[in-house]
């Protein structure tokens, strides 16, 4: 419960609900699921899912990057202009949905370290959006949907990481996070991600 209501707090400060209805109409999350390392949205039944503690892995409901990441599915797909207007999911690139999951939880903690405590005894995250990914993705491994999605989420690490040596610590936070969120209301694919930024600069310099 606090971790969607900090997200949802977190990106109120970027999109109105005008611009995004989740903000206001809420989601449901079912927690305790007899299953064991996972978490999924149910765009269907608008429902975030996550699954008791086994074979290694945490309850994922208690891991607040879980949380966020799921909450960044519903965004994607409560965003969708796209097939969403058809009656369909908002969701048209899966690996742009892992990565927008993934860069939510980044820009929220200021951490590339995505779900640490996932893995029971170890202190290693469940990935990491700091890395030198690049696209088209190599081979059967990185085309895998978590995977590619490191694609874009390495790209608006790097925004951050540059931004926070440009602007210091907290105005980067901001800076990003707005460019962020702000750009998914013109794009559909990862792929489409560097020139929909721009496009959001612009509406963000002009107030359009």
């Amino acid at each position: 419960y606090a971790a969607i209501q900090d997200v949802a707090n977190f990106v109120s400060a970027y999109l109105t609900p005008a611009q995004l209805p989740l903000l206001t109409q809420g989601i449901q999350a079912n927690v305790n699921i007899n299953d064991a390392c996972n978490a999924f949205y149910s765009g269907q039944s608008n429902s975030l899912n996550f699954f008791k503690q086994g074979e290694n892995c945490a309850n994922t409901g208690l891991i607040s990057d879980i949380v966020i990441h799921e909450w960044g599915h519903a965004l994607d797909d409560h965003l969708g202009t796209r097939n969403r207007l058809r009656g369909g999911s908002g969701i048209t690139d899966s690996a742009y949905s892992e990565g927008i999951g993934d860069i939510l939880a980044s820009l929220m903690t200021k951490s590339s370290n995505l779900a640490p405590g996932f893995f029971l005894n170890k202190s290693s995250p469940l990935r990491s959006v700091k890395n030198n990914r690049t696209h088209p993705p190599q081979g059967a491994a990185e085309e895998e949907v978590h995977s590619a999605g490191l694609i874009i989420g390495g790209a608006f690490w790097d925004l951050f990481t540059n931004f926070t040596n440009l602007y210091g610590d907290e105005l980067s936070q901001s800076k990003a996070s707005d460019l962020f969120l702000k750009h998914l209301l013109v794009s559909d694919r990862y792929v489409d991600a560097y020139k929909a930024v721009p496009k959001a600069d612009k509406v963000l310099i002009t107030g359009g």
